[in-house]
């Protein structure tokens, strides 16, 4: 019995791969076109539209990458899933940045490739059945902004999510950077599990080693009891580290160990833990610079900014302050139980003539 329904268009140089894989494909309830060339396929979807695209990343007439920059994917319907045989981190990133929803690595099996279309189906579903509230709250991400450096961060936010990928978010103090990770988490396949917060900054290095990865009882003097850490919270879904640029280059060595291999020690401990955690980081510092300085890893920074979002600060996006005064005046309204109706136009010029410092976090 088919469990599925959707149009999805295969794209690969592999004929044997293109009548398997679109085999299952059909026998699974949906239907399927392919092309063997990636310039008939932007032919025909010049024409005609589909729920998803599979598109081989290397083909000899026109790579994967190609095909994404001229079919200009994020002005279309579809959403993109890469098929390669190449475990090329740096190519999954551009195909993301390009729109892509992420990459499946050959070869692959049934069950591998349905789980994907199965997942992007969902998200597709959801987001179908969200759109209505998505035009209520403006992005529905829970960010507040309509100028254009705001919607290509939502865009970002969109394409990322879905991926595995590290992300970096960058932005003075107060610009939102944890709403802009909550945001990725919220919108990826992990939002049912924990979205855990660390702020790298706010504790010395010994204290945070403990906070992230935990402690056995007697691994200190104040250790009395087993505690878990950040890492083992997260297990299942995200961790914040804010202000990661603070963070003292030993413990980098460790956070860099859990990035690559998934795996860690809790302070006192020769136990080894593993875990499944996506990491987002932020920071107000410039990173590479810092890198330059030796106060940075260079192949943490590497491992940390596949995907680099920088949030601009208020006094770039000023013309977003009216949207974040009636933003706060109805979450007022709705806590104190009163009818403010808006802002003077006096007002709304004095804070517009501001520079917001502090930025969000100080309006």
């Amino acid at each position: 019995m088919a469990q599925y329904d959707g149009k999805i268009l295969m794209i690969d140089d592999e004929q044997d791969l293109l009548k398997l894989s679109s085999s299952i494909l059909r026998r699974e309830g949906f239907a399927v076109e392919t092309r063997s060339d990636a310039r008939e396929a932007l032919s025909l979807l010049r024409e005609e539209s589909f729920d998803i695209i599979l598109l081989d990343l290397h083909m000899p007439e026109m790579s994967g990458l190609e095909f994404l920059r001229q079919l200009n994917v994020r002005e279309r319907p579809e959403e993109v899933l890469i098929l390669t045989a190449y475990a090329d981190l740096q190519s999954a990133v551009e195909t993301v940045k390009l729109g892509a929803y992420g990459y499946l690595a050959k070869p692959f099996n049934a069950e591998e490739i349905l789980s994907h279309i199965g997942n992007i189906r969902e998200l597709q579903r959801l987001r179908a059945e969200n759109e209505r509230l998505r035009q209520a709250q403006g992005t529905g991400l829970g960010m507040v902004g309509e100028t254009e450096q705001m919607r290509q961060i939502y865009r970002l936010v969109q394409d990322v999510a879905p991926t595995p990928l590290p992300v970096l978010i960058c932005g003075e103090s107060g610009t939102g950077k944890e709403l802009v990770a909550a945001a990725i988490h919220r919108a990826s396949d992990r939002a049912a599990g924990p979205f855990v917060r660390c702020n790298c900054a706010a504790l010395n290095p010994g204290v945070l080693e403990s906070e992230l990865f935990g402690h056995v009882k007697g691994a200190f003097t104040s250790a009395v009891r087993d505690r878990k850490g950040r890492f083992m919270e997260a297990d299942g879904g995200t961790l914040f580290l804010d202000e990661i640029g603070d963070m003292e280059v030993g413990l980098q060595t460790r956070l860099l160990r859990v990035l690559q291999e998934g795996e860690f020690e809790m302070v006192g401990s020769t136990e080894t833990y593993k875990v499944d955690v996506r990491v987002l980081s932020a920071t107000n510092r410039n990173l590479t610079q810092a890198v330059a300085a030796g106060q940075f890893r260079e192949d943490l920074f590497y491992r940390l900014n596949a995907v680099t979002i920088d949030v601009p600060p208020l006094r770039q996006r000023k013309s977003d302050i009216p949207l974040f005064c009636h933003f706060f005046i109805d979450r007022l309204n709705d806590r104190f139980d009163k009818q403010i109706q808006g802002v003077s136009k006096e007002a709304l010029e004095y804070l517009e003539a501001y520079d917001w410092p502090g930025n969000v976090r100080e309006m």
